[in-house]
């Protein structure tokens, strides 16, 4: 069940300065959640839309499940999704390393214009390998309603995203999960921010 004023109180959060660029809140799970975009990131020197639902997940579903979660909280003019060096990726890359996580999902809105709801970025499977993980994502998804599609539009190929990075030095399993904004914002007919919060929730807790 969510905690509605939890989640407002979240909201806040991510409109307030911080001084440190990222947070990382610690957890017991072995399946980590990371919002690279949850507040602007600058990329090529355009500063880009924050993504600010992937955090609040982030950082709620860390309270409920004992998730480990790290989120962007200010943007120093990088974009830890884009960049080839990012303080984001070490300390990530380094955590994951050190508390025995098993896969990763890296948390990202799909534009309202797009009309998947759902991707799942693999790296056309480089990035997973145990399509196991993937049919996971689809079973808990698809049995809420929500039409699921993997690596399009975007597969997270390029070997400076968040999840390709942290497969490559950590060996371990992780997704790019692209969530259609018309999901997780109210003003739009499919708002279904309960629905994905609990398909997360379902896939966080069973691996």
């Amino acid at each position: 069940m969510i905690d509605y004023s939890r989640l407002e109180e979240i909201e806040k959060f991510f409109e307030l300065p911080h001084d440190d660029a990222f947070k990382i809140a610690d957890g017991s799970l072995k399946v980590m959640l990371s919002a690279p975009h949850s507040v602007t990131q600058t990329r090529k020197g355009v500063i880009k839309k924050s993504e600010k639902k992937t955090g609040v997940l982030a950082l709620l579903l860390n309270e409920d499940t004992g998730c480990p979660s790290i989120v962007k909280t200010k943007n120093c003019g990088d974009d830890a999704n884009f960049d080839a060096v990012s303080d984001y990726k070490h300390d990530l890359i380094d955590y994951v390393s050190n508390n025995g996580v098993k896969l990763l999902i890296d948390l990202h809105e799909l534009a309202p214009s797009r009309k998947v709801l759902i991707d799942v970025g693999t790296g056309k499977l480089k990035n997973v390998k145990d399509t196991a993980i993937i049919n996971r994502f689809l079973k808990a998804f698809g049995s809420r309603g929500m039409c699921v599609q993997i690596d399009t539009p975007f597969s997270a190929s390029n070997p400076n995203t968040v999840s390709s990075s942290v497969a490559r030095y950590c060996n371990i399993p992780c997704v790019q999960l692209e969530i259609n904004s018309r999901l997780l914002y109210p003003q739009f007919a499919e708002y279904n921010f309960n629905g994905v919060y609990s398909a997360l929730k379902e896939i966080i807790t069973r691996i």
